[in-house]
């Protein structure tokens, strides 16, 4: 049984063109984002550089980072609507 569960996701569109998911100025906005999911733990889900070839839109970066945190004995892991 794993430790974590997923409680969200965190995207970023439009960084700087050819900048890392681990770049400091991107965690920064991460970070408050992931915390007030709840979460303790985030990974790296989707790292992508985009070209727009033919527009005026400049290259970017988009990355979507998953948010977790730990399970909790006794808390259901899925939730029911």
């Amino acid at each position: 049984m794993l430790a974590y569960e997923p409680v969200g996701i965190v995207y970023i569109a439009g960084a700087n063109d050819g900048e890392p998911p681990n770049a400091q100025r991107l965690l920064e906005r991460v970070k408050p984002e992931a915390c007030a999911l709840g979460g303790e733990l985030v990974g790296v889900m989707m790292s992508a550089n985009v070209t727009y070839p033919g527009s005026l839109h400049g290259d970017d970066s988009q990355h979507a980072y998953m948010v977790l945190r730990k399970k909790v004995a006794g808390e259901p892991t899925t939730q029911k609507f």
